[in-house]
C-alpha cells in the first residue's frame, strides 16, 4: 500500500512538473533569483561596503625604538642596571606617534566612500531595470514570433496539400505542370521562412532561458502575453513624462556630481596640515637619566598650498554639472517621444480590423475552397496568400514594436506601470 502511495505521488509531482507555466511575473521572479550578473553585481556592493567601514578606521600609531648602544666608550655613566647586573652602561629610546588629521579629512572620505557604496548600488538597479527590460521585450518578441508562426505553418500545412492535390492532378493530365511547379516554389519559400522563423524563436527562448536560469524553459510552457491597448493612456495618468528623476542613468551621474563635490571638499581640507603627536622616553641620552618628553610635528603649507588639485576638481565639478544637465534633457525628450509613439501606435493599430488576423485558419480554408471550386485562379490565390502573409506579418510586428517600446518607455521614467 505505501508503495502504490509513493508512485501516485510521484506520478502526481512528474505530472505537476510537465503542466508548470509560466507568466512574466513567474520569469522575473526566477530572473530576480537566479540571474548571474545581478550576483556578481552585489559583489560590488558589499566590497564597497567594506571599503567605507575601512576608512572609518583611525590610522595606526608608529612606535620605534632607538638610540641603543651595543658597547660603551670611556666616557659613558653609570646608569642603575635594567634588569640583574645588565644595563649599567646601556642607553635606549622610546618613541611612540599618533598622526592626527585635522579639517575633517577622515569623515569627508567615509562621506566619498558612502557615495561610491550608492554608485554601485546604482549599478545594481540600472543592471536590474535593463536585464527586467531585456526580458519583458524578449517575452513580447517571442509572442510575436510564435504566433507568427503558428499562422505561417498554417500557410505551409495549406500549400503542402495543395502540392500534393496538384501533383496527383498533374500526373493524370488534368492540370498543367507549370501550376505544380508554381505551387512548389511559393512552398521552397514558406518552408525556407519557417526555418528562419524557428531559429528566431530558439535565439529569443535561449535569451529567456540565460536571463531566468531555468534550463527546461520551452515555449509550450509560457503564457504568452495578449494584446493589451491604451498603454499610452496608463503612463499619463500615473505621471508626470517630465518627472524623470527615478531615471537609473540620471540617479548615477547625479551621485557622479556629488562625488566630485566631496572630493573637492576634501581637497580644500588637504590644504589644512596634519598634527603628528609624539611620546618619547629617552635613558642616557639626555640630561636626565629616564627622560620622558611630548611633542609635535606638522608640515607648513609655504610651497604647496594643494591649489591646482582644488582647482582639478572645480573643473571635474563644472563637467559634471553639464553632463546631468545634457542627460536630464536627453531623458525628458526620450520619455516625451517614446510617449507619443505609443499613440501613434495605437492610432495604427485602431485603424486594423483585429478579428480578420486571429480567425485567418477560416479566411485560408475559404479561399483554399474557392480555388478548389475554381472561382479563383491559382496565380489569384498564390498572390492573395503573399498579401494575406505580409499583412499579418506587419500587424504582429506593430504590436511587437507597442509593447516594446513601453518597456522602453517604463525603463525611461525609472517606474513600472503595470
Amino acid at each position: 500500500m505505501r508503495r502504490i502511495y509513493l508512485t501516485a505521488m510521484l506520478l502526481f509531482f512528474i505530472s505537476f512538473l510537465q503542466a508548470q507555466e509560466y507568466t512574466i511575473s513567474d520569469l522575473e521572479a526566477n530572473f530576480l533569483a537566479n540571474n548571474y550578473e545581478l550576483i556578481a553585481q552585489k559583489f560590488n556592493i558589499q566590497r564597497a561596503d567594506a571599503e567605507m567601514v575601512q576608512e572609518r578606521v583611525w590610522p595606526n600609531p608608529t612606535f620605534s625604538i632607538s638610540e641603543v648602544n651595543i658597547w660603551k666608550n670611556n666616557t659613558a655613566e653609570v646608569l642603575p642596571h635594567l634588569f640583574g647586573n645588565y644595563g649599567k652602561h646601556q642607553q635606549i629610546a622610546f618613541e611612540l606617534e599618533q598622526m592626527i588629521e585635522t579639517a575633517g579629512k577622515r569623515k569627508k572620505r567615509v562621506a566619498l566612500r558612502k557615495l561610491e557604496k550608492e554608485s554601485e548600488i546604482l549599478d545594481y538597479e540600472d543592471l536590474i531595470r535593463e536585464l527586467k527590460k531585456d526580458l519583458r521585450q524578449t517575452f513580447n518578441t517571442l509572442g510575436q514570433q510564435e504566433r507568427e508562426s503558428q499562422q505561417l505553418q498554417g500557410i505551409y500545412e495549406g500549400f503542402q496539400r495543395l502540392y500534393q492535390q496538384y501533383s496527383n492532378q498533374a500526373t493524370s493530365n488534368n492540370v498543367s505542370k507549370a501550376d505544380v511547379y508554381r505551387i512548389q516554389a511559393e512552398l521552397i519559400a514558406l518552408q525556407k521562412e519557417v526555418i528562419a522563423l524557428d531559429a528566431e524563436k530558439r535565439e529569443s527562448l535561449q535569451k529567456l532561458i540565460v536571463l531566468t536560469q531555468i534550463p527546461d524553459l520551452t515555449i509550450s510552457k509560457l503564457v504568452l502575453p495578449t494584446v493589451t491597448v491604451g498603454l499610452s493612456l496608463r503612463v499619463s495618468t500615473q505621471t508626470n513624462l517630465t518627472d524623470v528623476g527615478e531615471n537609473t542613468t540620471l540617479k548615477k551621474q547625479s551621485n557622479e556630481l556629488a562625488k566630485a563635490n566631496q572630493e573637492f571638499a576634501i581637497e580644500k581640507s588637504n590644504r589644512v596640515p596634519d598634527l603628528t603627536f609624539q611620546m618619547n622616553y629617552d635613558r642616557g641620552g639626555n640630561i636626565m637619566q629616564d627622560f620622558i618628553g611630548l611633542g609635535v610635528s606638522f608640515d607648513i603649507p609655504v610651497f604647496n598650498r594643494n591649489k591646482s588639485k582644488i582647482k582639478a576638481v572645480s573643473y571635474q565639478i563644472e563637467h559634471e554639472t553639464k553632463k546631468l544637465q545634457s542627460i536630464q534633457f536627453d531623458v525628458e525628450q526620450s520619455a516625451l517621444r517614446l510617449h507619443q509613439q505609443l499613440i501613434q501606435y495605437e492610432e495604427a493599430l485602431a485603424r486594423w480590423d483585429e478579428y480578420k488576423f486571429e480567425d485567418y485558419k477560416t479566411i485560408v480554408d475559404s479561399y483554399r475552397r474557392n480555388l478548389q471550386d475554381g472561382k479563383v485562379s491559382l496565380v489569384t490565390y498564390v498572390d492573395f496568400m503573399r498579401s494575406f502573409r505580409e499583412s499579418q506579418q506587419v500587424y504582429l510586428e506593430l504590436v511587437s514594436d507597442y509593447m516594446n517600446s513601453y518597456e522602453e518607455l517604463q525603463y525611461i521614467l525609472g517606474k513600472d506601470f503595470q
